[in-house]
């Protein structure tokens, strides 16, 4: 202060093992450095670095991305597959023929068409 020296002694709390900060500085170093691409900086030594930066960070750049892997077992247990017999085709009257859905498709498709004469018979009125 003035012309003497000052001093501080702080301290400070242990360090969280969270990586927020880390990865916020690695955000806008690749920032700053594609910016450098403005400034005539060659191509393939800021890709370098961006790709650097964004690989120990494990960050989404314009030449990384993230790859989702599944890491559960594959393969077909043999005990889980059974056949379906012909009694188990619920729904379906004669052999090849598909189960009929839940839904009452004919009456929507004739309340629609209903709808949409109406519609144009309005429409006609109006003018």
């Amino acid at each position: 202060i003035g012309q003497k020296p000052w001093s501080r002694q702080l301290t400070l709390p242990p360090a969280s093992g969270q990586r927020g900060i880390a990865k916020l500085w690695a955000r806008q170093k690749i920032e700053s450095t594609m910016d450098r691409l403005s400034e005539g900086a060659e191509q393939a030594v800021v890709r370098g670095e961006v790709v650097d930066v964004a690989m120990r960070h494990h960050l989404v750049s314009q030449y990384t991305s993230l790859v989702a892997v599944d890491r559960t077992p594959g393969g077909i247990v043999a005990s889980s597959c059974r056949s379906v017999e012909p009694s188990e085709t619920h729904g379906a009257d004669r052999e090849g023929e598909l189960p009929q859905t839940a839904t009452p498709s004919r009456l929507l498709m004739i309340a629609g068409a209903a709808l949409i004469l109406l519609s144009l018979i309005s429409m006609k009125l109006a003018w």
